[in-house]
C-alpha cells in the first residue's frame, strides 16, 4: 500500500528544505547581532575610560567578560580601568592573564609594568615596558612609564621628552588637540613640581586606546 501520495511527498520535503534553512539562516544572523552588541558594549567601555568614568567602564568590561572570557580586548582594557582606580593587584592579575595567551602582547607587558612601577619597584617595571617596546615601539603606555620613571629618578629632560613622545601616540599626532594641550601642560607643571609626582603616572594615561 502506497503510503504517500507523490504530491504529498513533495510537499513534505520541501517544507523540510525550507525549515533546513530557516534554522541555518538564523545562525549567522543570531551571531551579527551578539558580536554587533559586544562592539557596542565595547564602544562604550572605551568611551567611558576616556571620560574617567572608571567604575562605569569596569562594570561594562566585567559584562563583555563574562560572556566571553578569552576577550583580549575587554580584559586589557579592565586591567586598564583597574589600574586608574589604584587596584594595582588586579590590573596586574588581569594583564598577566592575558600574556598566558598571547606573550607577545605589548599593551599587557606595558599595564604590567605600570601596576608595577605603581607598586613601587622601579627596576621590574623598566623590564617590562622595555618587553612592551621591543614588540611594539610606539606603544604609548610603555613610553609613559619610562618617562615616569625618569621622573621619579629626577632625569627631568629625559621625563618630559618622554611624556611628549607618548602624548604624540595617545592622541594620534595631534599635537593641537585638546588632549595634546592638556597632555602637555600636564607635563610641563610636573616639571616644576616635583611635590606632585604620585599623580603623574595616572595623568598621563588619560587618553586610553587599544
Amino acid at each position: 500500500m502506497q503510503l504517500f501520495s507523490s504530491t504529498t511527498w513533495k510537499r513534505a520535503l520541501a517544507v523540510g528544505l525550507v525549515t533546513a534553512f530557516v534554522v541555518c539562516a538564523e545562525l549567522p544572523t543570531n551571531a551579527l547581532a551578539a558580536n554587533l552588541d559586544k562592539s557596542k558594549n565595547l564602544k562604550r567601555a572605551e568611551k567611558a575610560l576616556r571620560e574617567g568614568d572608571f567604575e562605569q567602564a569596569e562594570a561594562l568590561l566585567r559584562e563583555l567578560l563574562s560572556k566571553d572570557t578569552q576577550d583580549e580586548q575587554a580584559r586589557l582594557s579592565l586591567s586598564f580601568a583597574l589600574l586608574k582606580q589604584r587596584r594595582l593587584q588586579e590590573a596586574y592579575d588581569h594583564a598577566a592573564r592575558v600574556l598566558l595567551s598571547n606573550p607577545t602582547s605589548a599593551k599587557a607587558h606595558a599595564l604590567l609594568g605600570q601596576a608595577i612601577l605603581g607598586s613601587g619597584d622601579f627596576r621590574e617595571s623598566v623590564e617590562e615596558f622595555r618587553t612592551a617596546l621591543a614588540i611594539k615601539e610606539d606603544e604609548a603606555l610603555a613610553v609613559a612609564g619610562l618617562a615616569m620613571v625618569d621622573f621619579y629618578e629626577n632625569r627631568l629632560a629625559d621625563c618630559v621628552h618622554g611624556l611628549r613622545r607618548a602624548v604624540d601616540q595617545f592622541c594620534g599626532g595631534n599635537s593641537g588637540s585638546r588632549c595634546g594641550v592638556r597632555l602637555h601642560a600636564s607635563a610641563r607643571r610636573h616639571q616644576c613640581a616635583v611635590s606632585s609626582s604620585a599623580r603623574l603616572p595616572m595623568r598621563i594615561c588619560s587618553c586610553w586606546r587599544r
